[in-house]
């Protein structure tokens, strides 16, 4: 009994929400009022499954923990310890497979009553991507006992160690100087002791969006008693931000014992201004015609997707129903049916860029981690079925967002079902 409740008193167990596991533990054993101490939000995924960092990169999102804790304690901002590359071509994002611990320090109230008990607590959530992207949470809490005397580590202590490790680390013994021309973001990094060390395999993640492109190799070359990391700019137009604020990471090189990633906060040395679009350099180019070809081809594949199969047993009943028509009627319904699809895209890129210049970070098919989008979706699509197995008739109208209409010679049917299209569709025009 004395163990069981010893374990549970201070060991909460973990949630697993699809391909992610999480849990909440404790560097020490008991809480000392007025000491601050260390939780961690520990993260294990499933084989070949990610999660991100605190800039994600290309795509994805960072974990959150919404903290729901007693009167009079704080906790800190997550500390981040330094992520990998991830990559899925043509994208580039930053973040943790395996095991990852992200560590939380709490201050506590110096009027804790020794001999009582805490709950600790919160909802975490995060993104868990392979080659699709799922959103997970889990409601995480953890009991520990207050006393006078001082904590001792927990049995997970040796986590946290290993975690800290990964911490980026602030030093003296490095100069770093930061520069930026119309394609380029150039480190130099110059040990403050001679000789030259060996350093390879070096890498940049910055804490804001917008300042390097993710995906290109970072070119790394020495220069005199410097090393330079080159880095190519991210072709955004707003100005750079006034420092470079990051983490520099080299695997094969540790800038103090055990420790492999260095924080960068440094203000520019000869920041570049941003250009105006029209004279940014080009780093790929294509022309109209090309590029309508491609969008042409993409809208055949796209109808080869399960997304898409819905739609097709709806147009394909909508044929049957303009069976009889003159073909000049046909192909306004064609052309109804096409304004829909291109005013609904038109719609959602404008919402999704609204949403970006105020700050949000979404991607394109971001309106599908909204559980009442789905919900809606999933009913439709019930009903759809139903009326596709023929278990009631409601007309090919209701079931295609108002097709019966265009049996009655109106067009916005056609019109709603292009709509209808676009919505069922996102998920797979996204990689498109």
């Amino acid at each position: 009994v004395i163990l069981l409740a010893g374990g549970f008193s201070l060991y909460a167990a973990p949630v697993r929400d699809k391909q992610v596991e999480a849990e909440l533990i404790s560097k020490v054993s008991h809480i000392q009022p007025g000491v601050p101490f260390e939780l961690g939000l520990r993260l294990t995924h499933d084989p070949h499954w990610h999660t991100y960092w605190l800039n994600d990169g290309d795509s994805g999102l960072p974990t959150r923990m919404k903290w729901e804790l007693p009167e009079g304690f704080s906790v800190s901002e997550i500390q981040w310890p330094y992520p990998e590359r991830l990559s899925l071509p043509p994208l580039m994002s930053y973040g943790y497979a395996g095991v990852v611990l992200l560590l939380f320090t709490v201050t506590t109230p110096a009027d804790l009553q020794p001999g009582t008990e805490v709950t600790l607590g919160g909802k975490a959530s995060w993104l868990m991507c392979k080659e699709i992207c799922i959103p997970g949470k889990a409601a995480l809490s953890l009991n520990l006992p207050v006393r006078a005397e001082a904590p001792e580590p927990s049995a997970q202590a040796d986590q946290f160690t290993e975690a800290e490790r990964r911490l980026p680390l602030v030093s003296d013994n490095w100069s770093i100087l930061a520069e930026a021309d119309d394609q380029t973001v150039q480190l130099a990094v110059t040990p403050k002791t001679t000789p030259l060390p060996k350093l390879d395999g070096l890498v940049f993640f910055p804490f804001e969006k917008g300042v390097i492109e993710n995906a290109p190799e970072q070119v790394l070359e020495t220069k005199g008693e410097s090393y330079q990391l080159t880095i190519p700019r991210a072709e955004t137009v707003p100005p750079l931000p006034d420092r470079l604020r990051g983490v520099l990471v080299s695997e094969n090189h540790a800038w103090e014992p055990g420790r492999h990633a260095l924080l960068v906060d440094i203000p520019w040395g000869k920041p570049a201004p941003a250009l105006p679009a029209a004279t940014r350099p080009a780093t790929a180019t294509i022309s109209l015609p090309a590029a309508i070809l491609f969008a042409f081809i993409g809208g055949l594949i796209l109808n080869l997707m399960p997304c898409v199969f819905p739609v097709i047993s709806l147009k394909i009943l909508g044929f049957v129903q303009q069976a009889g028509e003159h073909p000049k009627q046909v192909r306004y319904h064609g052309l109804m049916f096409a304004a829909g699809v291109m005013i609904s895209f038109w719609i959602l890129a404008g919402i999704l860029l609204a949403l970006r210049a105020g700050g949000a970070v979404f991607g394109w098919g971001f309106q599908l981690s909204n559980p009442t989008f789905l919900v809606g979706l999933i009913a439709l699509f019930y009903v759809m079925a139903l009326n596709l197995f023929g278990v009631f008739e409601i007309g090919v109208s209701l079931t295609s967002a108002g097709q019966t209409v265009t049996s009655k010679g109106s067009w916005s049917g056609s019109f709603f079902s292009g709509v209808l299209a676009t919505v069922i569709a996102t998920p797979c025009s996204a990689p498109l």
